[in-house]
Formats: structure tokens, C-alpha cells, sequence
């Protein structure tokens, strides 16, 4: 679990509470100068890597969630929602748009028709390599694709995600 340094970790450490001319020899001023480090901040500091580095870190981190995202599950009464929660959130509202903008099996199929004969098709999918100076292959054409379990047209999806990211990073 992340943990920060309270006040109660330093209180009578290090050489604050020390008398203006501490009775100490050299060695234990050193050890005092080097207490609040050694005793306090790095074991803290590598404690809280070493949460970070955990499969389940994010189940841990705070996180706002972008307008319109509902955290999975939502937080509990005045906690903030968990990154884990908020990222679940942003996949679901991914799917639920990304179906918005989806194709049908049969509309996709119409379209093609009506804009190739079979033989012009034929000889068009045998190509090796497709090129289209005309832009005519494009993103209805070619159809969904899947990202893990989301499923759609890959320019909505682009847009959708890049859009989530910037809104994360506040762009």
C-alpha cells in the first residue's frame, strides 16, 4: 500500500530535536544527520515502488475520472474514484460509443456491391499489394477492428481513445 511520511515518522529523528551543542561524538552526529534518510524517507520511498510495481497498483492510485466516465465500480462516499475503476469506466464508455458508429455485416456488403462487380472484386483482392491513389479504400470499407474486447471502425476508435488520453493528461 502507498504511504506517506507523517509527522509522527519524524517526530525525534534526525538532528532537529537535538540541543544546540549536542553532547554526541562524531560517529553519532553522522548517524543523526543520516537518521530521518535512512530511517524514514528511504524505506518509505522504496515501500511505495515497491506498492507501485504490484499487478494491482492501480486498484490503489486515485484518479479523476473525465466528464462522462462512471468509475467501475463507482467510489465509495467521499473517496475518490481508483484509476483501476476510472480506466474500466473509460473502456466501457469506448464500447458503448464505438457501437454507435459500427457497420452492419449486410450494410458493409451493400455498399461493396454497389460499387464493384464480382470479377472488378476478384481481381481487386488477389492484388498483392493494394494501391488506391483515389483514396477509395477507407475505413467503412476495411471494417471493425478489435482492440482486446472492443470492437469498431479504427478512425472512431483513434479518436475515442485519443481524446480519453488527452483528457487524462489534461490536453
Amino acid at each position: 500500500m502507498i504511504k506517506r511520511i507523517e509527522k509522527s515518522d519524524i517526530d525525534g529523528k534526525g538532528i532537529t530535536p537535538l540541543a544546540d551543542t549536542p553532547a554526541l561524538t562524531s560517529a553519532q552526529m553522522k548517524a543523526k544527520f543520516d537518521e530521518l534518510a535512512c530511517t524514514v524517507i528511504i524505506p518509505t520511498f522504496n515501500n511505495n515502488v515497491d506498492a507501485l510495481l504490484q499487478e494491482n497498483a492501480a486498484e490503489e492510485i486515485g484518479a479523476v475520472p473525465p466528464n462522462g466516465v462512471i468509475p467501475e465500480p463507482p467510489p465509495k462516499l467521499n473517496e475518490p474514484a481508483k484509476l483501476a475503476a476510472v480506466l474500466r469506466g473509460m473502456m466501457t464508455a469506448f464500447t458503448n460509443l464505438l457501437h454507435t458508429f459500427a457497420y452492419s455485416k449486410e450494410e458493409t456488403d451493400a455498399s461493396i456491391g454497389k460499387k464493384a462487380d464480382n470479377a472488378a472484386f476478384n481481381t481487386h483482392k488477389a492484388l498483392q499489394i493494394l494501391d488506391h491513389p483515389d483514396s477509395s479504400v477507407t475505413d467503412t470499407k476495411i471494417g471493425e477492428r478489435s482492440i482486446g474486447s472492443t470492437k469498431g471502425l479504427l478512425q472512431p476508435l483513434f479518436t475515442t481513445i485519443a481524446n480519453a488520453i488527452a483528457a487524462i493528461v489534461g490536453g
